[in-house]
């Protein structure tokens, strides 16, 4: 390994093995014939690209070498003094991701085919040509291994991806359903057929049109929308209605359908949908119209939870709704304490942490969580108020289900994330300029790009990085945006790097000035 021109390995490299293409490839090389070598080193150092090289004679010395540090491409002589290439392949099966190619001065169809089945990337033989070709040999290899390990980067993100909706639509109880319009082809999963009680096999094998099970009452109008959906004049829609069961009962059901796909002409093609048993809901709301029939207090008008309790947390008064979230008869709740609804706040913390603060004049927020069956919790916002209940004094707590919203806001803070995450390492650039055309933000990526240290281009024009030869066609497209208010046309220039060279960039300017949360004029940069 004696070769006063290779450059060492970092151990911790590997570019490619993180999904990216390496800026200085480090290539293990593994030959024991000096000629070849020889001839490998001129062919590397015609080519116009930097390589980090290591030259191995025997496996004793490669396997050295890759257990020092890990290169991005093996590329190794079939037969070797002191064993045959193909083992450095189970060297490294403990890290996958390292490509092998190999060449030999004697090829066969046999050898080749044994070379792939133990895992090697490419297999070459030997001669003038295929030494001189030795850098495009290697940037193939690395761009092939590359497109691999994108793939195979993406497959992981959407399985993931899909094992997350599929666990969210399972534990909601949602069923998945999808029609193909062209072929009349229709997909469901077990939760949309078991809504009405049959399984997948019993509701496919069914006979009849799908609005034989539609109540009466509610059938025109489900096939108004449907209609709407189906000659296009709707995109989406969500429909409350009324379906018979197996049994012979009915289900409220609420569907959201979406067209998926439509043909070129804009028709309709594939047709998506969630559906949702909401019996429960529609239970519920019924049993809220009774309360405000039997109710003419305060009660009767409130959809929240309403409970009164004394200074020692007895309950005194519950109506409806503390009786459904709790499943206690309201009779049950009357001998209950408001500890025996939220476990995690006895009547000490309350006392100290809340009705002791309470006057007659003051109303005071908190938030408890109640668990439910399935092990799942409500997030409940409550109003305490002290009030006089039959002459003596007692806490009003009327409570808000903000489950919801507590979901929402957990939401968007893992999609400002996620975002947030695809914009620091996207491929591209994305840049940011004030109404006075000065460079404001710039993503991680420009320094990966561009080479500059992070805020080095804030504060700066973009045109300081242009091309003297490009800057008056750049500044009149940028203008362009700003004075007309539109998206510019896809442009190519040459930027400079940190490094004093010009690379081909293609940019795309959009006038995003009146969007409240950019501000600014927004710039993708590409490098082709």
């Amino acid at each position: 390994m004696d070769d006063p021109n290779r450059s060492t390995m970092d151990p911790a490299g590997g570019e490619l093995a993180e999904g990216h293409l390496p800026s200085v490839p480090r290539i293990l090389i593994i030959e024991d014939e000096e000629a070849h070598i020889e001839l490998i080193r001129r062919a590397f150092k015609r080519s116009s690209q930097q390589y980090a090289i290591t030259y191995c004679r025997t496996m004793a010395d490669a396997r050295e070498a890759v257990a020092r540090s890990r290169p991005d491409l093996i590329i190794a002589d079939w037969l070797l003094p002191d064993g045959k290439g193909v083992e450095i392949i189970r060297d490294v099966q403990q890290d996958p991701k390292v490509p092998v190619v190999f060449m030999t001065s004697h090829g066969s169809e046999r050898l080749a085919v044994d070379l792939m089945k133990a895992g090697a990337l490419d297999y070459f033989v030997k001669s003038e040509a295929m030494f001189a070709d030795m850098p495009h040999i290697v940037d193939r290899a690395l761009w092939e291994r590359y497109l691999v390990l994108q793939r195979q980067n993406l497959e992981r993100m959407l399985r993931q991806t899909h094992e997350r909706l599929s666990l969210v639509l399972q534990g909601a109880d949602i069923g998945v359903y999808e029609w193909n319009l062209v072929t009349g082809e229709r997909i469901f999963d077990h939760v949309f057929s078991g809504i009405l009680g049959y399984s997948p096999e019993e509701f496919r094998a069914l006979s009849g049109s799908w609005q034989d099970f539609i109540h009466p009452d509610d059938r025109f109008n489900v096939e108004e929308t449907m209609c709407n959906i189906l000659n296009g004049s709707m995109q989406r829609a969500t429909i409350e209605y009324r379906m018979r069961t197996k049994a012979g009962g009915w289900r409220w059901i609420s569907d959201f359908v979406k067209i998926s796909e439509t043909s070129g002409e804009g028709k309709p093609e594939r047709l998506v949908g969630l559906r949702q048993d909401i019996t429960w809901r529609k239970s519920s709301e019924e049993l809220v119209r009774e309360s405000e029939v039997r109710f003419r207090t305060l009660i009767e008008k409130m959809h929240d939870i309403v409970i009164v309790h004394d200074l020692q947390g007895n309950i005194l008064l519950a109506n409806e709704a503390a009786s459904r979230l709790t499943g206690m008869g309201k009779e049950e709740l009357l001998t209950r304490n408001i500890s025996d609804i939220d476990p995690y706040m006895g009547v000490a913390e309350y006392r100290s942490g809340y009705w002791d603060r309470l006057n007659y004049d003051e109303t005071v927020i908190m938030e408890s969580a109640i668990p439910t069956t399935g092990k799942k919790q409500i997030i409940l916002e409550n109003s305490l108020t002290l009030i006089s209940f039959g002459g003596r004094p007692a806490v009003l707590s009327v409570s808000r289900d903000i489950t919801t919203r507590k979901m929402a806001e957990k939401a968007l803070a893992q999609s400002e994330h996620w975002f947030r995450a695809l914009i620091e390492n996207s491929s591209e650039i994305f840049r940011v300029l004030d109404m006075n055309g000065i460079i404001i933000y710039d993503s991680p990526s420009s320094s990966r790009i561009l080479g500059y240290s992070e805020g080095f281009t804030h504060g700066k024009s973009p045109l300081d990085f242009v091309h003297p030869d490009d800057v008056a066609r750049v500044r009149a497209d940028i203008e362009a945006v700003y004075r007309d208010d539109v998206t510019g046309t896809p442009d190519r220039f040459r930027m400079l790097r940190a490094d004093g060279r010009y690379i081909t960039v293609e940019a795309v300017t959009h006038n995003l000035l009146d969007v409240d949360e950019v501000k600014g004029i927004v710039v993708t940069i590409l490098p082709v």
